[in-house]
Parts: C-alpha cells; sequence; structure tokens
C-alpha cells in the first residue's frame, strides 16, 4: 500500500510545479484571470507587447508560448524577480519569474 501511495505522489509533483500565479498588492494573479482583474491587483504593467522571440528566458521555463501571445511584465524592484504574465483572447495563460527587477 505504501508503494502505491509513493508513486500516486511522485506522480502529482509535476502538477504541483505546474501551477503558476503571482502574488500582488491586491490579489494573487493565476491562469484564467482577465486583464481587468490583472489591472485591479498588480496594477499598471511595466511594459507589455507581443512576443518578438527577443525576451529573456524565463527561470525554468520549458516551452515559451506561441508566437503572437500578448504579454505584461511588472518590475516589483531589486529585492522582487520580475513577472511576465501571457495572455490569449484577454485570459491569463501562464506567469513567468524573470531576474530581479531594478
Amino acid at each position: 500500500m505504501a508503494k502505491y501511495c509513493l508513486v500516486a505522489l511522485i506522480l502529482m509533483v509535476p502538477q504541483i510545479g505546474n501551477a503558476q500565479s503571482v502574488s500582488c498588492r491586491g490579489g494573487i494573479v493565476s491562469q484564467g484571470d482577465t486583464k481587468s482583474e490583472v489591472r485591479a491587483k498588480c496594477g499598471e504593467p511595466t511594459e507589455g507587447g507581443y512576443r518578438t522571440g527577443q525576451e529573456e528566458p524565463a527561470i525554468g521555463k520549458v516551452a515559451p508560448p506561441s508566437a503572437g501571445d500578448d504579454s505584461w511584465t511588472y518590475n516589483f524592484g531589486p529585492s522582487s524577480l520580475m513577472q511576465r504574465i501571457w495572455f490569449v483572447d484577454g485570459l491569463v495563460t501562464s506567469v513567468e519569474s524573470l531576474g530581479y527587477g531594478h
């Protein structure tokens, strides 16, 4: 029985890593939130745009979002990691942690 529990736990670990969210002063942004919800929780982004292939790689990112996805980047200062939030059709699809802000 313990062997089956261990196998189930190991299979669940990758799912835990896929939980992408960012904590802002107004709340937690997660997959499925709208742009207006993100703006209400985090304020105006430091920068926004579309994927051009020139963005720096994210920490632990395996596959980048597809071309044409809309993104907002938030810079929370030098003691916090910057966050890039990706949208498709106005909904959050993923969140990337970038390097430390400035």
